[in-house]
């Protein structure tokens, strides 16, 4: 897991090339395009093995993702940004058919942005603001991981998704992708993993100390105190301070004298 106590940015190199032409009915894999895909569909970037360099997933602690980029694809149409959850055990909890230890489930549908256009073809489209709170945290109660990434949905069939190519298929980027799409409230194992793709997505992370759901460094009006946000900034203006958060009243029982 990656460390940060300011805004990062996460996910892909944008200056990539858009070098292949797949909708959601089309499945890459290994440079072969295959046709068994659905009309809608999610992608999810893991980044390059051993580095970590250009994943989606989220830094440790709570956080906000802020704003979002995306490359347009061969044909545009209707996308969004969907949150998805992992959870890794300390413990092997299963192996998979060659027989390797798996401590990773994934994913849980944890929330999703506004519905976007996608941006033209080839062509890095302008940020767009979100509000979408994320996590990766220990729990200790379950002994796991709880830990959050950045996925693309593609919501119709012939809208072009934004991906690269990299052409090694042993060391490259790594992807996760759901067919259909991963819609609100699921729970799904059935994403196919390939090497070699990265999904052209992009977006910024701010720590969301007092965890109330608003980025620390570019929304939140009042960080350390989840109970105060003002509502404009001459309403800020106008106030003293942000308030300290309430303390927690402690119930003492009082002792009968004798």
């Amino acid at each position: 897991m990656r460390t940060a106590s300011a805004a990062v940015t996460i996910g892909a190199d944008l200056n990539r090339p858009v070098n292949v032409n797949v909708d959601c009915r089309l499945v890459p894999f290994s440079g072969v395009v295959f046709p068994f895909g659905d009309n809608t569909c999610t992608w999810f970037g893991s980044g390059i093995p051993f580095t970590g360099a250009e994943s989606g997933i989220v830094p440790d602690g709570p956080g906000v993702i802020t704003r979002i980029r995306v490359k347009g694809g061969a044909s545009g149409g209707p996308m969004q940004v969907t949150i998805l959850r992992s959870i890794r055990s300390r413990q092997v909890v299963g192996t998979t058919p060659g027989g390797a230890g798996v401590n990773v489930a994934c994913c849980i549908w944890q929330g999703e942005s506004q519905v976007f256009a996608a941006p033209p073809p080839g062509q890095i489209g302008p940020s767009v603001g979100v509000r979408l709170p994320v996590v990766s945290e220990y729990i200790a109660q379950n002994d796991a991981y709880n830990f959050d990434s950045i996925a693309l949905s593609i919501l119709a069939p012939g809208v072009g998704v934004p991906l690269h190519d990299s052409g090694d298929y042993n060391g490259g980027p790594a992807t996760g992708t759901y067919y259909p799409h991963l819609s609100r409230g699921q729970q799904r194992v059935d994403s196919r993993g390939s090497v070699g793709y990265q999904i052209l997505l992009q977006a910024d992370w701010e720590p969301d100390a007092d965890r109330d759901g608003f980025g620390d460094e570019s929304q939140d009006s009042c960080p350390g105190n989840a109970a105060v946000q003002f509502r404009s900034r001459r309403e800020k203006a106008h106030a003293a301070a942000c308030p300290p958060p309430p303390r927690r009243r402690r119930n003492r029982l009082r002792r009968s004298r004798r």
